[in-house]
């Protein structure tokens, strides 16, 4: 037997109401009924409702943009918006757009998004996607009955405060674990060739390039010299999807245990999973000695690789010993150790001790380890420096991530631990991603 859905709307403007018609009519079963809030609490009452009226904002930098207010109506014709008051028209060509539809993304909306002449390029926020095109193609975009929103994505929003801070001068608050290198900056791109594209220009507006990878889509440049014009003319530059402060990794593993329920010793393993026969790859300061031949009994005859990784480029302006590398022993804190201990340590060196039921090992206690050292002992050119950060960092880790987990994958691994973060609460970097 045939059902039907009612989809009931409030407060909903009339250019979403008739979008929301013209999708529902393509599926039968569906009737599209306006109603109004007391009504719908008592809808609520008896059936199972969500209200996602509040997914209907694109936050972008500092503004909140209220997608009720249409870009673009159905006849192709541009409004004014308060969220783009102070901003300049955009010159001929092609640019990247915040596409917001009507609900959570479909993979048939996007093909129709490509049809209509559109890049889809990353998932932004809220039902949302940033989509290359030029003024044409936009207005097909917006036409489709299941986009809600378009507009453009901000030169501003692709601005880190971190970044605005440090360019302007200002720190900010000090939070206890966030570490900025001084005067350096994360360049975001959104595809490869957008990096490759726009170096000249990055160049030409002054800033130095200590390092970039294109397979990562991220540059770092030395912004010492900068200014808040310069810094706002290289969010501009076509293909920057953001701009951040660097931030300095560092060791981060004091809540994992509870999360995983696993404090103190391991519970009795009722499945008998052991990590035999898999490899597990750690990536962090280091690993005991960093000889595979004498190192702690927990780990002897399992590791099957370890590796250092130099200090990255764009630390060399700061430092006396550009792309130093001190080798994969853990000689600071310990931390690499204690990690590669919570994966996967047999509990050898505990066996005996008073006061412990039972060896103290990691939950794949039998895997085999291989580990990549990342912590590099620092000569930094200016005492305040050594002050503020410490001798060793984590300074070995590659901009590029995936030169990581590939070097990982071909020595066997399949599981990878990183144990480490580092800038603002919050910041979802690219490393994140």
């Amino acid at each position: 037997m045939n059902r039907i859905v009612k989809v009931f709307c409030t407060g909903a403007d009339q250019t979403a109401l008739a979008k929301a018609q013209r999708t529902l009519e393509r599926y039968p079963g569906f009737l599209l009924i306006e109603t109004p809030k007391k009504e719908l609490a008592a809808l609520a009452h008896k059936y199972p409702v969500e209200d996602i009226t509040d997914l209907y904002t694109i936050h972008a930098g500092e503004r909140a943009i209220n997608t009720a207010l249409p870009r673009v109506d159905a006849a192709g014709k541009r409004h004014p918006h308060l969220a783009y008051r102070d901003v300049k028209p955009l010159p001929p060509g092609k640019h990247h757009y915040l596409v917001q539809f009507i609900g959570p993304i479909k993979t048939a909306w996007l093909k129709e998004v490509k049809r209509a002449g559109g890049e889809p390029r990353v998932p932004y926020e809220n039902f949302t996607y940033v989509v290359r095109a030029n003024e044409k193609q936009l207005v097909r975009i917006a036409v489709l009955p299941y986009v809600r929103w378009v507009g453009h994505l901000p030169h501003r929003a692709r601005l880190a405060p971190s970044a605005v801070r440090m360019v302007e001068g200002r720190n900010g608050a000090a939070l206890r674990r966030t570490r900025k290198l001084p005067s350096v900056l994360t360049v975001q791109f959104f595809g490869p060739e957008d990096l490759r594209g726009g170096m000249a220009a990055v160049k030409k507006l002054g800033f130095k390039i200590l390092d970039e990878n294109p397979k990562a889509r991220v540059a770092i440049v030395d912004a010492r010299f900068a200014n808040e014009k310069q810094l706002e003319r290289l969010s501009t530059i076509h293909g920057v999807r953001a701009i951040q402060a660097r931030s300095i990794k560092r060791p981060s593993n004091d809540v994992a245990a509870g999360i995983m329920g696993a404090a103190g010793n391991p519970p009795p393993n009722t499945l008998d999973l052991s990590g035999k026969g898999e490899t597990i790859a750690i990536c962090d300061t280091g690993l005991d000695t960093g000889d595979p031949g004498h190192i702690h009994s927990d780990f002897a005859g399992r590791v099957a690789w370890i590796k250092s990784y130099p200090i990255t480029p764009d630390f060399d302006p700061y430092i006396r010993n550009p792309g130093g590398d001190d080798g994969g022993a853990d000689l600071d804190s310990g931390h690499g150790t204690h990690v590669a201990g919570s994966a996967l340590g047999d509990g050898t060196a505990s066996k005996g001790l008073t006061g412990v039921n039972g060896a103290i090992r990691g939950l794949a206690h039998k895997a085999r380890l291989v580990f990549q050292a990342v912590e590099q002992e620092l000569e930094w050119k200016n005492p305040a420096h050594l002050q503020r950060y410490g001798r060793y960092l984590l300074a070995g880790i590659p901009n590029d991530l995936g030169i990581l987990f590939a070097d990982a994958y071909r020595k066997g691994a399949r599981v990878h631990s990183n144990s480490w973060g580092g800038g603002d609460p919050g910041e979802y970097d690219e490393q994140c991603e």
